[in-house]
């Protein structure tokens, strides 16, 4: 047996600082999007199929900012995570305008993105970064 969706949402207190602190921190040069994760219903021909958002426990505003290394040296930082974006295409697969566009602000916030065709791609463009 299906479950479908609740008909309404409840509304949440957390509507009223979502949206002014994902503002802020773009606004201050950061790379963010509201992050989902969870469970969900959506229609679907036998009814509703439930969907896994995220991961659970992520955050609710995920994205990048450029550190500078000498900031990182300075706090006792000798490593840190990377913001990661692989564009899995085929041989003749090409990037939408949209892609393009999120690949621009990963790459202008120092973080990696890349186009992989096939998994060696990743062993490329990665290459003594892992481990």
């Amino acid at each position: 047996m299906r479950i479908p969706p609740p008909a309404t949402l409840p509304e949440s207190e957390m509507t009223d600082v979502l949206r002014p602190v994902l503002l802020h921190t773009s606004a201050l040069g950061a790379m963010v999007w509201r992050e989902n994760s969870g469970l969900y219903y959506t229609p679907s021909a036998n009814g509703f199929r439930r969907v896994r958002a995220s991961i659970p426990g992520c955050a609710d505003i995920v994205g990048l900012v450029s550190v500078p290394v000498a900031r990182l040296v300075s706090l006792g930082i000798p490593r840190i995570g990377a913001f990661l974006a692989i564009e899995a295409k085929t041989s003749t697969g090409r990037l939408r305008d949209s892609q393009i566009e999120f690949r621009s602000g990963v790459e202008q916030r120092d973080g990696l993105y890349l186009v992989a065709r096939r998994p060696e791609d990743v062993d490329r463009a990665l290459q003594g970064m892992l481990g």
